[in-house]
């Protein structure tokens, strides 16, 4: 294991600037009074912004990585449906909320990864409690943006759709939009908003370096029946605080709406990649779709099949080996078929890794830790007789 170090480095337009070596400096701060709409950023955005790369890694070991299951002294409790990334100026594995233990109550914890054990935090402000979030780390400001959510289990009594967005400064959590709601009962509406997306869980996120923006596909909202699954592209500025909705390309492919859909960016390949999740409410698919740009517009291709049809999986992009892993989910939901493979995705084209790994499970968190060059995975729920037990258990995936 490395060892974490006390200072973080950016890569801007071709040049490495220290960013920090006692706290966070870069990316301003949202609690100054600022944080207004500025017209004139999506149009300099438009113009093509500069890359932006997660921070430096450390020397990672070489081989074939295994997977490990911690035993830390402190832990979140049995939880699932969270939201979890690395904070990489903090060094940290960051989750927030999750269905917490034997109930359908959210908690509205936030703990952090420090390598070896969990610990909770106390900010000042925080976000009310949730599951499903979608959340991904921005390091072009240095923080963590969560959106959404619901407050209970869909289609529980008084249980919510939300759309606000939170950022998370690595010390305390600051509301940049207040959003609104929709009770997620059936036969529920809701306005929406052409500033921001509309109320939803089980979406998907990840940052995109080459735009500077964290990008959100999809989600799920307001049963009727069968849940409207959403198949928007929105991006996030965290300069500005605002969203913006990109259209698609016109005369070229789009995926079908869905939820619990992994996603994430291949650095290697410049490609944001969506694998799997569930269409017209939790119809299982095993396509892989790849989000390019042409300006402003999304350009969808598809992309080829590897891992079986599921949603609920996780996916992160391993800096070290320059690949996206990803590992659990359900399929076949009514009958669930549990799988407990990891794929691997090089850019190209999927391969499964063939390694013992955690028991099977779906809507677990997980996060590169770049501190310690491993994968971080924990919770989710393994429910083979319908009973659904959130698990309270911590993996890592490393080279021994």
């Amino acid at each position: 294991m490395t060892t974490r170090s006390a200072c973080s480095a950016l890569f801007v337009t071709g040049l490495w600037l220290l960013a920090s070596c006692e706290g966070r400096v870069a990316g301003g701060d949202p609690h100054d009074g600022g944080g207004s709409p500025d017209a004139g950023v999506d149009a300099i955005a438009d113009l093509g912004a500069p890359d932006v790369a997660p921070d430096a890694a450390p020397q990672c070991p070489t081989g074939s990585p295994v997977w490990t299951q911690r035993l830390p002294t402190n832990s979140p409790g049995a939880r699932a449906s969270v939201g979890m990334v690395f904070d990489s100026l903090g060094e940290r594995v960051v989750l927030f909320g999750g269905i917490v233990g034997n109930t359908t109550m959210p908690g509205a914890g936030t703990w952090v990864w420090s390598g070896e054990t969990w610990t909770e935090l106390t900010p000042a402000t925080s976000p009310p409690a949730r599951a499903e979030p979608a959340m991904a780390y921005d390091p072009s400001c240095d923080r963590i943006v969560m959106f959404g959510g619901i407050t209970l289990f869909a289609g529980m009594p008084g249980s919510v759709f939300v759309n606000d967005t939170w950022e998370f400064d690595g010390t305390t959590w600051w509301q940049a939009s207040p959003g609104s709601q929709s009770p997620a009962g059936p036969g529920c509406t809701f306005t929406s908003s052409p500033s921001d997306p509309d109320p939803r869980f089980e979406a998907s996120m990840a940052f995109d370096p080459h735009r500077g923006r964290v990008v959100m596909f999809g989600g799920g909202t307001c049963p009727d029946g069968r849940f409207d699954d959403f198949n928007d592209v929105w991006e996030y500025d965290c300069a500005s605080h605002q969203w913006f909705s990109r259209p698609v390309a016109s005369g070229g492919p789009v995926p079908a709406g869905r939820r619990l859909a992994a996603m994430g960016f291949h650095e290697g390949s410049d490609t944001m990649v969506v694998s799997g999740g569930g269409v017209t409410e939790y119809d299982e698919v095993d396509e892989t779709w790849l989000l390019d740009w042409d300006g402003n517009d999304v350009v969808w291709t598809a992309g080829p099949v590897g891992p079986s049809a599921r949603m609920g999986a996780g996916l992160v992009y391993d800096a070290a080996r320059d690949l996206l892993v990803l590992y659990g989910g359900v399929g076949t939901h009514g009958s669930p078929i549990w799988p407990e493979d990891t794929w691997e995705w090089d850019g190209t084209a999927w391969s499964e890794h063939v390694v013992d790994g955690p028991p099977p499970r779906y809507v677990h968190g997980m996060a590169w830790d770049a501190a310690s060059c491993e994968v971080v995975l924990f919770g989710g729920i393994f429910d083979p007789g319908g009973a659904g037990m959130p698990l309270d258990q911590t993996w890592t995936l490393g080279v021994p």
